[in-house]
């Protein structure tokens, strides 16, 4: 094949998805985004346990297992949009292709960062991540992986500590930067 033909294809090619993609702009596909208001009632995201009592008038907390019994343990919905609209979306540094959500940053629940898997990224409508400083590091040679910047449970940790296993479980297993030494 010419590579003029190869060329003009592709060019056609893309000048079609740019106008289906503006199609569908017009018109109003549904997707995440453009999903009708949350009703009131308990949600989680479909990657975590924890249940948050959800208001379109007062936002959202946190429901602990006291809490739920307290409530007659009533049905909680699993919501791809509730994910969405309650997670901080956020990337390992400018070179990772890692996605997290966290539903419960800097708030009081045994919640942590959730490491997004492709179809899970992109359930959510393909949200653009807020790249973050590099939060996590392993020094060449060591074994041992740092952190900060990140929340387990309950704690919030700005500075520089080193991660157990099962914290670095708890956080979604991110793949830390690899450095002569720690920043």
């Amino acid at each position: 094949m010419h590579t003029n033909t190869v060329t003009r294809r592709r060019r056609i090619g893309i000048a079609l998805a740019a106008a289906a993609s503006s199609i569908a702009l017009v018109v109003g596909v549904p997707s995440v985004a453009q999903a009708a208001a949350l009703p009131d009632g308990l949600y989680k995201a479909p990657w975590e346990s924890c249940v948050w009592e959800y208001s379109a008038s007062g936002g959202r907390s946190y429901v602990s297992a006291d809490r739920w019994k307290a409530l007659g343990y009533p049905a909680v919905t699993t919501s791809v949009q509730f994910g969405r609209e309650a997670s901080f979306i956020w990337k390992n540094g400018t070179s990772s292709h890692e996605i997290f959500a966290d539903t419960s940053r800097f708030m009081a629940t045994p919640c942590g960062a959730h490491k997004l898997t492709f179809d899970e990224w992109r359930a959510m409508g393909a949200p653009t991540p807020v790249t973050m400083n590099a939060q996590f590091y392993r020094v060449n040679g060591s074994s041992t992986l740092y952190g900060r910047m990140f929340t387990l449970g309950e704690t919030y940790y700005p500075t520089m500590r080193p991660i157990n296993y099962a914290e670095w479980t708890e956080l979604g297993f991110p793949t830390p930067h690899v450095v002569s030494r720690l920043p």
